[in-house]
C-alpha cells in the first residue's frame, strides 16, 4: 500500500482562514480563492477529532439546488470528505464521522425559514456566499451558536465581493476607499456588540465595554462575565493567485475570468467590494444620483399625484409620496402605519398642492383601511399588466405588450426605470417631513437604519440600484429581483423604491384633458 497523503490546505488565504481563533471570521472577495475547501475543511476540523464527541455543524446555502446542483457543495464535500473517512447520506444531506459528530448542509431560501432553528444548539455555523443570505438571519443564528461540547462555538462565512449588500457594511474597516482589502488589516481581530442595531466595534473588548457601558451593567449581566458577551470578528481576503492546485488543474478558470467585462473583473479576479456590474440594472447607477439635480422636470407637466407606500403589517415606514408629473417634490414619513394619521397627511398635502383629485391618490394593497377612508385608488404589485405600455417620451406602444411582464408591478417598474435613465425624473430632497408620535413634522435629510443613518438619497439609490433583470419566465414574460431578495440585500424594506415604482401605474390611466393644477 502507498504512503498515506495528508489532507492540509494551501498556503495563503486557505491557511490562514483556518488559522483564526475568531469567534466570527468571514473569508473571500473574489472568485477561485479556494474557499468552499476551506470551509468544508474547517466544519471537519473538531468531527476528527476522538476526544470530542457527537459535535455537530450546519453549512447553509440560500437554495437546495446550490447544495446538489453538479459541482455544488455536496460534490465537494464528496472529494474531501471521503478520503477522511466519513460516512454519507445523501438523503439527509449530512456526513457522519468516526466519532459520531455530523456535518450537515442545509439551504434557507426564505427568511422565515431560520425559525426552524428555534431551540438549537449548533457549535459550528458556516454560510457558503453569506452575501446571499439577510443580515436577520445571520444574526438569528447567532443566537443558535451554542456548545456543550467542550469546543467554543464559532460561525464561519465565505463570500464574493457585493457592494450591495449588508456585508459590505460589515466589513468595512477591512476594506480601503478603492474597493479593496487593505493588506495590513487582513485577518485583524476586532471585536464587536449590537446596540438597538447598531454595530458597536472596538480594538479590544475593553474599549467595546467603554463604548456601550449601559449593556454591561449588573443587573444586565447577573454574574457573567462582560468579556463572553462580546464577539470577535475577522475578515480574511484570497484571490485565485494563491490557489494554485486549481491553477494547475484548472488554468483555463482564471482565462475565464478575464474574459469577462472590466467592471465584473474588478470584482471576481481582484476582489473589488465597491465596483457594481450594473449590466444587468434596470437603473443607469449615474441616472440615479442625478435625481437630485433634475429639477428641470418639474416645469414639464401641471399634473399632481399622491403615492402611499403603506407598512406591511405595521413594520418599516410608511412614506407619502407628493409628485409633479414625474417630479417627486414632497416626503412625508411615518414611523406607524396608522390610518387616522395617513389620511391627515394626505389632506395636509392636498391643501399644500392644490387640484390632486381622490383618482390621484394611489396606495399599495395592504393600505385597505386607508383606501377605503379615502375612496382613493389601489396598487395591486401582483395583478395583471395594463395593455399598452408607456414610452419614456410619454406615448404608448401600439401594440398590446401586457404579456411581456411577469405583474403589474415589473411593469412600473421597467417603466419607472425608463424615466430614471432619460433623466425624465426628479426628486426634491430638501422637502422630506418626519412625523414623530405626536410631535410636529421635522425636516429631515437622514434616517438611522441598520445601525447608522443615511440620507434619504442613498436610501432610495440603494432601493433602485438592486433591481436587476431577471431570465424571463416560462411563458417569456419579462421579470426583475424579488422584493425579498431586495430585503436580504439590503437588511430592509425598499419602501423608497417602491413608492418610486407605483408612480408609473397613473401614466397607464387616462385622465380628463381638462385637468390641471391651479
Amino acid at each position: 500500500m502507498g504512503k498515506k497523503i495528508p489532507i492540509l490546505p494551501q498556503e495563503g488565504y486557505q491557511n490562514d482562514f483556518l488559522s483564526t481563533n475568531a469567534d466570527i471570521a468571514i473569508g473571500g472577495g473574489a472568485a477561485g480563492a479556494g474557499k468552499t475547501w476551506a470551509l468544508l475543511y474547517e466544519a471537519s476540523r473538531y468531527c476528527r477529532n476522538p476526544k470530542i464527541r457527537d459535535f455537530g455543524g450546519i453549512i447553509f446555502r440560500r437554495t437546495y439546488p446550490q447544495i446538489t446542483q453538479e459541482g455544488g457543495l455536496w460534490d465537494e464535500s464528496k472529494k474531501l470528505y471521503m478520503k477522511m473517512g466519513a460516512y454519507p447520506r445523501e438523503n439527509k444531506m449530512n456526513w457522519t464521522f468516526s466519532t459520531g459528530s455530523k456535518i450537515t448542509f442545509r439551504h434557507m431560501q426564505h427568511d422565515k425559514d431560520m425559525f426552524s432553528y428555534q431551540g438549537a444548539q449548533i457549535p459550528f455555523i458556516a454560510f457558503d456566499e453569506l452575501t446571499h443570505f439577510s443580515k436577520e438571519a445571520f444574526f438569528y443564528l447567532l443566537t443558535r451558536n451554542r456548545s456543550m461540547t467542550g469546543v467554543k462555538p464559532y460561525m464561519r462565512a465565505t463570500c464574493n465581493p457585493d457592494p450591495d449588500s449588508w456585508v459590505a457594511e460589515f466589513i468595512e474597516w477591512w476594506i480601503g476607499d478603492d474597493g479593496y482589502p487593505i493588506k495590513e488589516r487582513a485577518g485583524v481581530i476586532r471585536y464587536l456588540v449590537v446596540d438597538s442595531g447598531a454595530y458597536i466595534w472596538g480594538n479590544s473588548k475593553d474599549e467595546v465595554i467603554e463604548k456601550v457601558p449601559h449593556l454591561f451593567e449588573d443587573d444586565v449581566l447577573h454574574g457573567i462575565n462582560p468579556y463572553n458577551l462580546i464577539k470577535s470578528v475577522t475578515f480574511i481576503p484570497g484571490d485565485i493567485y494563491g490557489n494554485k492546485e486549481l491553477l494547475k488543474s484548472n488554468p483555463e478558470y482564471l482565462a475565464n475570468l478575464m474574459s469577462q467585462d472590466e467592471e465584473t473583473q474588478q470584482r471576481l479576479l481582484r476582489g473589488n467590494w465597491k465596483i457594481r456590474a450594473d449590466r444587468l440594472s434596470l437603473f443607469d447607477p449615474f441616472k440615479l444620483k442625478d435625481l437630485a439635480t433634475n429639477d428641470i422636470v418639474r416645469k414639464q407637466t401641471d399634473k399632481g399625484f399622491i403615492i402611499i407606500d403603506h407598512a406591511r403589517f405595521g413594520k418599516d415606514f410608511c412614506l407619502i409620496g407628493n409628485f409633479l408629473g414625474w417630479y417627486l417634490r414632497r416626503i412625508d414619513i411615518l414611523p406607524i402605519s396608522n390610518t387616522k394619521d395617513i389620511t391627515k397627511v394626505v389632506h395636509l398635502q392636498r391643501q399644500i398642492y392644490r387640484g390632486i383629485s381622490m383618482s390621484q391618490v394611489l396606495i399599495d394593497q395592504d393600505g385597505i383601511g386607508v383606501e377605503d377612508e379615502l375612496n382613493c385608488r389601489r396598487f395591486i404589485p401582483g395583478g395583471t399588466p395594463h395593455k399598452t405600455f408607456p414610452t419614456a417620451e410619454g406615448g404608448k406602444s401600439a401594440k398590446k405588450e401586457q404579456q411581456l411582464f411577469k405583474n403589474r408591478k415589473t411593469q412600473c417598474a421597467y417603466h419607472t426605470a425608463d424615466m430614471v435613465n432619460e433623466s425624465l425624473c426628479g426628486v426634491d430632497f430638501t422637502n422630506i417631513w418626519f412625523h414623530a408620535d405626536g410631535a410636529e413634522p421635522r425636516k429631515v435629510e437622514k434616517l438611522f437604519i441598520n445601525g447608522r443613518h443615511q440620507t434619504i438619497h442613498d436610501l432610495l439609490r440603494d432601493d433602485l440600484r438592486t433591481l436587476k433583470r431577471e431570465n424571463v419566465d416560462l411563458d417569456q414574460r419579462k421579470q426583475m429581483t424579488s422584493k425579498e431578495a431586495q430585503k436580504s440585500i439590503l437588511g430592509r424594506s425598499p419602501d423608497f423604491g417602491d413608492m418610486m415604482i407605483m408612480r408609473g401605474e397613473f401614466d397607464f390611466i387616462k385622465f380628463p384633458k381638462t385637468l390641471s393644477i391651479r
